[in-house]
């Protein structure tokens, strides 16, 4: 898998690799934990979805020994997603100031000014401030805006992709 990812990076520029983590699984232990955090270290994951393994009855998981306790689940998912956090603000910082392209979904409000948010290509939701409207795709640049939504300035419509 990190092979997979170096590939990527060396034939696009900036790629998005996101994950889904699951805390606790039963037989996880903290040395399994840390050798997970350091891979997704390693592999800069530009964002990750964390949940704890939860317990269901009837299935394969619930009948293996070595159940994680709740308290150990709950500590080993917060850790991985105070990284996360960490790699996806990264992320973000790194694409601040470079030009893209932004499909509007739904009206939004930031800082008092009226807009959209939408996403990039690379799946970061993003406010575009002004007049428009959903299933527009917007060029512009990514600025920081408050909080963990970036803002894209010096914007201008492109072609409703929705229209033929």
């Amino acid at each position: 898998y990190y092979e997979k990812c170096l590939l990527l990076r060396k034939y696009y520029d900036r790629p998005a690799v996101t994950t889904d983590i699951i805390a606790g699984f039963p037989g996880e232990t903290e040395e399994d934990f840390e050798e997970s955090l350091e891979f997704v270290r390693n592999i800069g994951f530009s964002d990750l979805h964390v949940f704890k393994y939860s317990r269901r009855k009837g299935t394969a998981a619930d009948r293996m020994p070595d159940q994680v306790p709740e308290e150990v689940k709950a500590e080993r998912s917060g850790r991985m997603s105070a990284l996360a956090e960490e790699l996806s603000d990264a992320f973000l910082k790194e694409r601040c100031g470079m030009p893209a392209e932004v499909l509007t979904e739904e009206p939004a409000a930031l800082d008092g000014q009226e807009g959209f948010t939408g996403y990039t290509a690379e799946y970061i939701r993003t406010f575009v401030p002004g007049p428009g409207g959903p299933n527009r795709v917007v060029s512009g640049i990514l600025e920081p805006g408050s909080g963990a939504l970036p803002v894209l300035k010096a914007c201008s419509c492109g072609e409703d992709p929705f229209t033929e």
